[in-house]
Formats: structure tokens, sequence, C-alpha cells
């Protein structure tokens, strides 16, 4: 898992981490797979959508370690993502 801590300019542009239209960008599965993973400790972090790329939809524990996974398109928790995490 890749979680790098990075002081880099913010790129959102006032966009905030999670979407008004969450629904409508994710597919059934994941949003039963976020359902469930929030009924198991976890919580929504943010979704990314950048160009030419799939949604991830990232979601966190609540403990002091801050894990991090994504739900796959499929529904599912994939506890190895491939992502740079700016704080």
């Amino acid at each position: 898992m890749r979680h790098q801590i990075s002081h880099l300019r913010e790129r959102r542009q006032g966009m905030p981490p999670i979407p008004e239209k969450l629904d409508s960008l994710l597919t059934s599965a994941q949003r039963q797979g976020l359902d469930q993973a929030v009924s198991f400790g976890w919580e929504l972090a943010f979704v990314r959508h950048a160009q030419f790329q799939e949604l991830a939809t990232v979601v966190v524990t609540r403990d002091q370690g801050r894990t991090y996974a994504t739900i796959t398109a499929d529904g599912e928790l994939e506890f190895s993502p491939d992502l740079l995490i700016r704080h």
C-alpha cells in the first residue's frame, strides 16, 4: 500500500473531497460495498475522479492507524490501493 504524505498544492480547486452527487457516480455494487464498509467501521474519506482514470472511492478506518482502502467497481474492498495520499 502506498501511503505517502505530500505537501503539494491543493488541486481540487474548491471541489469537496466527496461530491454532492455521489450516488450518481458510484455503481450499484460500489454503493452496497460502501454501505457494508461503513457498517464495519470504515468511513468514506474522498472520491477521486482523475481525468482518463476510473473513479477511486476511498475509505479509511476511524482508528489512529488510518488504514486506507478503495472500493472496486464490483463493490469489493481493495486493501492495497496504489494511491498517493496527500494530507
